[in-house]
């Protein structure tokens, strides 16, 4: 049974900017900090912060654009920075992302691979980005990455790829996951949850509160869930696991869900944001 979070939830201890431990420097003037792991967009650390009156911070110049910004596993740069005004200080707000992502959008350049194994390129670029990846035999395609007005990085053409493979493609922890679905969440290594609700009063311990679901026949998911989780093992949630839903009293959400998305609220003692979807694959485009 999961251990519930009974430490205050902060982890700051685990950031480190530049370098440097997070914690210790400003864990006294922070906001907010969440960080948020998405199959469908790029993973984001957010981090808000007030500055005392004297700038110390902004005169530190510690935090600035491209500056390494590590949270354990996850080593990201800063990607976009801003101040406002706030009572007794300044606010700054801080996004970073994916270090290897970044790396990725920095392979452009008109190039062409011919009729290649799409794992494979998949493989070859991450591995040139110096990062790790999980890929699914998908077959071969003509693979080219365009300059020009029509640009693209390899992160690009990777995206393109998956969608005209009815895959996902995504990064967490260093690696990158390219595969569909069924694919992902049937791999031996992958992460099963399993929890029941059957009422207020008997449910898995971790589940804060009844989960969320919906259904309609609009849209591309038609059946999506969400779960609050207070949980020291909720650190460890990633999309592309697997959540076996069950009890008397969740009807139509029961049965196994595919994660899409997790936020993770680092400085302060509030639940996980768990969403997900059932593992239905993507539908290529027709002219795939």
């Amino acid at each position: 049974m999961a251990r519930v979070r009974v430490d205050g939830g902060n982890r700051l201890r685990d950031v480190l900017i530049g370098g440097q431990d997070l914690d210790g420097l400003l864990g006294g003037q922070m906001v907010s900090a969440k960080m948020s792991y998405a199959a469908d967009q790029i993973g984001q650390f957010t981090l808000e912060m007030i500055d005392n009156v004297s700038g110390q911070i902004v005169k530190s110049g510690l935090i600035r654009k491209g500056v390494s910004f590590d949270y354990g596993d996850q080593q990201l740069v800063i990607s976009s920075l801003s101040y406002s005004p706030a009572p007794g200080g300044v606010r700054i707000k801080v996004d970073a992302r994916s270090r290897l992502i970044s790396s990725l959008r920095k392979q452009t350049g008109k190039a062409s691979w011919g009729t290649t194994s799409v794992a494979g390129w998949v493989s070859a670029r991450v591995a040139e980005a110096q990062g790790t990846s999980v890929q699914q035999e998908l077959g071969t395609e003509s693979i080219t990455r365009q300059d020009g007005n029509d640009e693209e990085a390899s992160w690009d053409v990777m995206r393109r790829l998956a969608d005209t493979k009815g895959a996902w493609c995504f990064e967490c922890d260093n690696a990158v996951t390219f595969g569909k679905p069924s694919w992902i969440a049937g791999r031996p290594s992958t992460r099963v949850w399993s929890q029941f609700w059957n009422a207020p009063t008997e449910h898995s311990e971790e589940l804060l509160e009844f989960p969320g679901y919906e259904m309609s026949e609009e849209g591309e998911t038609p059946e999506t869930l969400t779960v609050k989780w207070l949980s020291d093992e909720a650190e460890q949630a990633r999309p592309g696991q697997v959540l076996d839903l069950g009890g008397t009293g969740v009807g139509a959400a029961a049965g196994r869900w595919i994660l899409t998305g997790v936020d993770d609220p680092i400085s302060r003692i509030e639940p996980f944001t768990i969403t997900a979807q059932r593992i239905v694959d993507p539908v290529p485009p027709k002219s795939a």
